[in-house]
């Protein structure tokens, strides 16, 4: 029958849900059921994920795939919408996001896109209405806007300007 095996995890990544319960079958095989109701299928080694691993929704849509070293997200990883859309893809390196990240709505048009450095963002960022019009664009550094950001309403006007340097330089 089924052995069962209770697992304290962490919490590994802001949009992955963590699995509480973990359920070890004979077949080798490993069902999780954490908050979101999102099962995870792969390899243990030394009681921490290792290798590559999927998650699923409810419903046995692909809630996100990606590789863990010994407990910790690693390269590419994709998540997705429960209607199976891609919700998010980027690479992780050390569990942080790294490198270039992209975020969809569930209509597939994208969200936001940009990149991380060591978690935080990093460098050029845009964001965008669900209609797919930019909503705002600009600069980030060690996680903070900086410079110019330009902001725009639904039909891709400019509303507004606003200079975050100005912030930054009262801290």
């Amino acid at each position: 029958m089924k052995y069962v095996l209770v697992i304290v995890s962490f919490l590994l990544g802001a949009m992955l849900a963590v699995p509480l319960l973990s359920y070890l079958y004979k077949t080798g095989n490993i069902k999780h059921f954490g908050i979101e109701n999102v099962r995870g299928e792969g390899e243990w080694k030394n009681l921490h994920r290792d290798g590559p691993w999927r998650f699923y929704f409810d419903n046995d849509t692909l809630h996100s795939e990606g590789t863990y070293d010994m407990g910790t997200q690693i390269g590419k990883w994709t998540f997705y919408h429960p209607n199976g859309e891609k919700k998010s893809e980027g690479e992780f390196s050390d569990g942080l996001r790294s490198g270039h990240w992209i975020e969809w709505y569930e209509n597939g048009r994208k969200r936001e896109e940009g990149d991380y450095k060591e978690g935080r963002r990093e460098g050029y960022w845009t964001f965008r209405h669900e209609n797919g019009q930019v909503e705002s664009s600009g600069s980030y550094q060690d996680g903070k806007q900086i410079g110019e950001w330009y902001y725009h309403d639904e039909e891709g006007n400019q509303i507004g300007v606003l200079n975050y340097s100005k912030f930054n330089d009262a801290e």
